[in-house]
């Protein structure tokens, strides 16, 4: 994705890793193959590879400019990470902050962290290794954290929770530094933030306190969707729920609610997984919802 420029807004993203990634029917139980080839004719070749059949997905961090605002959107799985549970997000080493830095970007000038959720691709950066301790990558941001999903994984009996939902030591090595840091600010849906630049509402289903982040820049509302949906494939398929998500039947019901009030609307989408170009929007098109590039409108 280039630049995006909205007044005196700025976005870009900071990609820590793209490419080819799952079949539709790995990460989607309830896909099947008539139903994915009904959408290859808008799918490819942005969102699905058209040789190997696999979605094409990506992980990025939104980086979301204004006079007096540095705001990070999402913060990926971060280096120096033990993910024992992902041999591809384990130990990573990328040039993360390299291309933060590119951006004229310091982390002392970030003043504002949002998370959507609290899984180890969306949180990671948060902290950084000094030494042997973990430390807030961002020592000037208030961190801003879904307060449900928080409390979900404060709590002692779901610290061992594997699998589906699993955090992979993420609670512990990239939300309580910052917690007991004193840089934590727990959110809920219809709180705002950043002096009421931008607000949050529930997208809960994939995590228990998943929330979505919006804001307006002139005409266009901006909305960043964390994993609502994990390809756009589930726009046209809302009910075709992810493997990973912790309610699978909530999930598929924020989707639809979603797109009933952002489809055909001047809601730009900037959604965490979709590759570059990523922004987007919802449109009617043979009848149904679809996520088009704004490029391809």
């Amino acid at each position: 994705m280039s630049q995006i420029r909205l007044g005196d807004l700025t976005i870009d993203r900071v990609v820590e890793g793209e490419g080819k990634a799952f079949f539709p029917g790995y990460i989607f139980p309830d896909a099947d193959d008539a139903g994915v080839a009904a959408e290859k004719h808008w799918m490819e070749p942005n969102f699905l590879d058209t040789y190997s059949g696999r979605l094409l997905q990506g992980n990025a961090t939104f980086v979301v400019r204004r006079p007096g605002m540095v705001l990070l959107v999402d913060t990926c799985v971060g280096n120096d990470k033990d993910r024992p549970s992902s041999k591809t997000w384990h130990k990573l080493s990328t040039d993360w902050m390299d291309q933060l830095n590119a951006l004229g970007v310091q982390p002392d000038d970030v003043t504002h962290v949002f998370n959507t959720h609290l899984h180890v691709d969306h949180c990671g950066w948060n902290t950084r290794l000094d030494g042997d301790r973990w430390v807030p990558t961002f020592p000037n941001a208030k961190y801003l954290f879904p307060k449900d999903e928080f409390d979900f994984w404060a709590n002692p009996a779901n610290d061992t929770v594997t699998g589906t939902g699993a955090n992979d030591g993420s609670y512990a090595d990239s939300v309580l530094p910052v917690y007991d840091a004193g840089l934590a600010r727990l959110i809920e849906a219809g709180g705002r933030g950043g002096d009421g630049a931008f607000w949050f509402e529930s997208a809960a289903g994939h995590a228990p306190g998943q929330l979505t982040l919006h804001m307006d820049a002139g005409t266009e509302q901006l909305v960043f969707t964390g994993d609502l949906f994990h390809s756009p494939l589930q726009i046209a398929r809302p009910e075709w729920s992810s493997k990973f998500d912790v309610d699978r039947s909530g999930a598929a019901d924020a989707r639809r609610q979603f797109i009933a009030k952002h489809g055909d609307a001047d809601s730009m989408i900037l959604s965490a997984h979709v590759c570059t170009p990523n922004a987007g929007r919802i449109v009617t098109e043979g009848g149904k919802s679809i996520f088009r590039l704004l490029k391809d409108l």
